[in-house]
């Protein structure tokens, strides 16, 4: 899936210092950012969940390039 960018989002783009403006550009862009505050396993869960969201390679299909995703509770 490509998705074209206005000069205006390349313009935001380029004022990205950290990660907190990284997030709130990226939640700015429609499907570009999936959060969760379900409580996931860091090690047993997490690949696995982005796998099914989308990933890009070196992951074998079925998958598909996704949005960056945001876990905001670990077990």
């Amino acid at each position: 899936m490509h998705r074209t960018l206005s000069s205006t989002t390349v313009s935001s783009a380029q004022n990205i210092r950290d990660l907190r403006d990284a997030l709130a550009f990226l939640s700015t862009l429609p499907g570009h950012l999936s959060t969760t505050s379900k409580a996931v396993d860091a090690h047993a869960e997490l690949a696995g969940i982005y796998k099914r969201i989308g990933a890009g390679t070196p992951v074998a299909p079925p998958t598909r390039i996704g949005p960056a995703m945001l876990f905001e509770i670990f077990e």
